[in-house]
């Protein structure tokens, strides 16, 4: 998976496919921890 993120395709599909169906709950979830305070990231 690491190598293949070197790729600017595969990384658009990742981006654009990181809230499908199957995946939505956890990638919200993570975006409300990272975005708590207001700063966009988590420690």
């Amino acid at each position: 998976m690491a190598r293949r993120m070197a790729d600017d395709t595969f990384r658009a599909e990742q981006d654009r496919d990181r809230y499908a169906p199957h995946v939505r709950a956890i990638n919200d979830m993570v975006d409300e921890l990272r975005d708590q305070d207001g700063r966009g990231w988590m420690p």
